[in-house]
């Protein structure tokens, strides 16, 4: 076989997430979702919408181009953490 008809064979690389340091962590989803109920109702509209989507697209792009692996980079957050729940209050 000639050296162009030889087909290039792509190795699929995972996708490679990377946390934000804008806001803490939680250990769990159904911790993320319960956090919610700590605003409004048109606020948790948002944020559930928000988390749908993100999670819908992160999953999309996972089996779509990356064989449905990732790798997973956590991010420090810039705020101070107590028991995993940020600390957004400012302390006196």
């Amino acid at each position: 076989m000639s050296a162009s008809k030889k087909t290039k064979v792509e190795s699929i690389e995972p996708l490679d997430i990377k946390g934000s340091n804008m806001f803490g962590t939680f250990d769990s989803v159904e911790a993320l979702v319960e956090s919610f109920e700590n605003y409004s109702p048109s606020d948790r509209w948002l944020l559930s919408l928000g988390h749908a989507l993100t999670i819908n697209t992160i999953v999309n792009i996972m089996v779509k181009y990356c064989d449905g692996k990732a790798v997973a980079e956590p991010i420090p957050s810039l705020f101070r953490t107590i028991n995993n729940k940020t600390n957004t209050k400012k302390e006196v």
